[in-house]
């Protein structure tokens, strides 16, 4: 599966967004701590606790993977390999690994879905924010990635 064909099936579209989590990738899933490296270079480890959650998840959900590097077919792929790495050195299970794979949606778009989980997000409650408030917004993970240093 690598894109969901919402075009051609509005009924299916609408079906799949309501049990879909469209995740981010950088920042998200991969902790992004050595900052952009270029489309296919993904050095960094997952995030804490990012693996064990979408593997939780995947039962349960739809789960994409939403990220600029998917714009690419090369990193698409990039993407795809990283995870079944990552996923195959943290369970050291092939079967879990291959259907974790294969249920995975990767793409350069944003989905129809249930929720978006993204380190860059800003929560819209009804009202629009200010030009200061924008400003303000810093990621997550600002500390946590300068703790490591």
């Amino acid at each position: 599966m690598s894109e969901i064909p919402y075009e051609r099936d509005p009924d299916r579209y609408l079906a799949d967004a309501a049990r879909t989590l469209c995740v981010d990738f950088d920042g998200v899933i991969h902790s992004f701590s050595s900052g952009w490296k270029g489309t296919t270079n993904i050095p960094d480890p997952p995030m804490p606790d990012a693996l064990d959650w979408l593997l939780k998840m995947q039962g349960k959900y739809i789960i994409v993977i939403s990220s600029c590097r998917a714009r690419t077919p090369e990193g698409a792929q990039a993407i795809r390999g990283y995870m079944a790495k990552h996923i195959y050195a943290h369970t050291g299970d092939v079967e879990v690994t291959t259907y974790f794979m294969r249920d995975l949606v990767v793409t350069g778009k944003k989905p129809g879905a249930l929720v978006y989980i993204d380190d860059k997000g800003f929560r819209f409650s009804g009202q629009f924010p200010t030009e200061g408030a924008i400003e303000a917004l810093t990621r997550w993970n600002k500390e946590f990635l300068e703790g490591d240093k």
